[in-house]
């Protein structure tokens, strides 16, 4: 994965990820001066919050590898969707600046799709 796709994987979610990583840091800090209950429940949950943020990302990003395996099959048993609910009738794809989109590529006009963005439905 090339920083851009990583860039375009996060999206809006990085500013909740750094906002939970200043209170993650703020809640260890008064765990350590103060050993209260603040900052013990305070640490835990922020830091279940940060490890679901992870784990929303890598879900994310392993949907969207299984997209492309899907995709470079031709779609083999599944029918891709766009996420405007438009069929996509020949998957194809398209790496532009080492980012991969899905395309289909019996449409007149060419649209990029992220591979995360697109749904896979069995036949």
């Amino acid at each position: 994965m090339t920083f851009t796709e990583f860039r375009l994987l996060l999206g809006n979610d990085w500013g909740l990820m750094v906002l939970a990583g200043i209170l993650l840091y703020m809640f260890i800090l008064r765990l350590r001066r103060v050993r209260g209950f603040l900052g013990t429940t305070g640490t835990i949950a922020t830091s279940v919050l940060l490890l679901m943020l992870v784990w929303m990302q890598w879900n994310k990003y392993s949907v969207g590898q299984q997209i492309l395996d899907i995709a470079a099959q031709k779609g083999a048993g599944y029918q891709l969707m766009a996420e405007d609910r438009t069929p996509i009738r020949m998957p194809a794809v398209l790496e532009v600046n080492r980012v991969r989109y899905v395309i289909d590529v019996s449409a007149t006009q060419q649209k990029r799709y992220l591979p995360w963005t697109v749904i896979a439905l069995p036949n």
